[in-house]
C-alpha cells in the first residue's frame, strides 16, 4: 500500500484540478464575477511578500525546484530505489504545483473577454485585412519613433528623468488658481464616467468595497466631496512631503 501514497496524492490534487477546470468552464459567468478579483487579491498578497527580496524569487524556486529533481534521480540510481513509489511523488509533485496554479491563476482562461470588462469595443478577427493591420501596426511604429525623439536623453541616449525641480516650485508655490481649477473639473469629470462606465461591474463593485472598510472612504460619493474641499494649499502641503523624501514611486493613478 505504501507504494500508492504518492499516485493517491497525485490522483487527488488531479481530481480536484479537473473539478475547478469543469466549474470554469460551465460557470463562466460566475468565475467571471468573482474569480479575477480574488486571484488579484492572492497575487498582491504573494507579490508583498516576496518583494522584501531584491531577486527573481521564482527562479530560484525554479531553480531548486530542478535541482531536487535532478538530486531525487541519482539518489534513486544510487540507492537503488524502487521506481515505481519514485514516480508517484513526482506525479504527486506535478500535480499539485499544477492545483496551485490553477488554483491562483489558472481559472482567468474561463473569465469573460477583457473588453467586455472594461467596455473597449472590439473588431472581429474577420473584421478587418491584414493590409490594415500592416498599415495600423506601422502608423503605430512611426508615431511611437516620433515621440521617442521629444523625450530628454543624456550624452548615452538614456531618458533624462524628471528631478524634484517641478515639486519644489510647487512646493514653495503651488499651482495656479486657473491650473488647479482646471485640473479638479477634470478630475471630477473623469470620475464620473468611470463610474458610469464600470458601475455594473461586480470587481469593481468588490474594489470600492473594500476600498471602504480599508479606508473608510466610499468611491461613489466620498471621492466628489474631497476633491471639492481639497485646496491649493493642500497640494503645497502634499508637495513639501513628497519634496523631502528621496525617492517618489507613486503619486496619482486615473483608475
Amino acid at each position: 500500500m505504501k507504494y500508492w501514497f504518492g499516485y493517491l496524492t497525485a490522483a487527488i490534487f488531479g481530481a480536484i484540478t479537473w473539478v475547478l477546470m469543469q466549474f470554469g468552464e460551465k460557470f463562466s459567468t460566475l468565475v467571471d464575477m468573482i474569480y479575477p478579483y480574488v486571484s488579484r487579491l492572492i497575487q498582491t498578497q504573494l507579490a508583498d511578500w516576496v518583494s522584501s527580496v531584491s531577486f527573481c524569487l521564482w527562479q530560484l524556486l525554479a531553480v531548486l525546484l530542478g535541482v531536487m529533481a535532478l538530486a531525487s534521480i541519482v539518489l534513486m540510481i544510487i540507492f537503488r530505489w524502487n521506481f515505481f513509489p519514485w514516480l508517484g511523488w513526482v506525479l504527486a509533485c506535478a500535480c499539485t504545483l499544477f492545483f496551485l496554479h490553477t488554483g491562483f491563476y489558472g481559472l482567468n482562461n474561463y473569465a469573460g473577454p477583457l473588453a467586455e470588462d472594461i467596455r473597449l469595443s472590439v473588431i472581429e478577427e474577420n473584421g478587418y485585412s491584414a493590409t490594415e493591420l500592416a498599415d495600423a501596426t506601422t502608423y503605430f511604429r512611426d508615431k511611437a519613433n516620433e515621440l521617442a525623439t521629444q523625450v530628454p536623453r543624456d550624452a548615452q541616449g538614456k531618458p533624462k528623468y524628471p528631478s524634484f525641480e517641478e515639486l519644489a516650485e510647487m512646493a514653495a508655490d503651488g499651482p495656479t488658481k486657473e491650473e488647479f481649477e482646471n485640473a479638479r473639473k477634470y478630475l471630477a469629470k473623469h470620475h464620473v464616467e468611470l463610474q458610469g462606465r464600470f458601475k455594473n461591474i461586480l470587481p469593481r463593485k468588490l474594489s470600492d468595497f473594500m476600498a471602504k472598510e480599508r479606508y473608510g472612504i466610499d468611491k461613489q460619493t466620498d471621492y466628489l466631496r474631497i476633491l471639492e474641499k481639497t485646496s491649493r494649499k493642500d497640494i503645497r502641503k502634499m508637495a513639501r512631503k513628497l519634496e523631502k523624501g528621496d525617492m517618489l514611486l507613486s503619486a496619482y493613478t486615473e483608475n
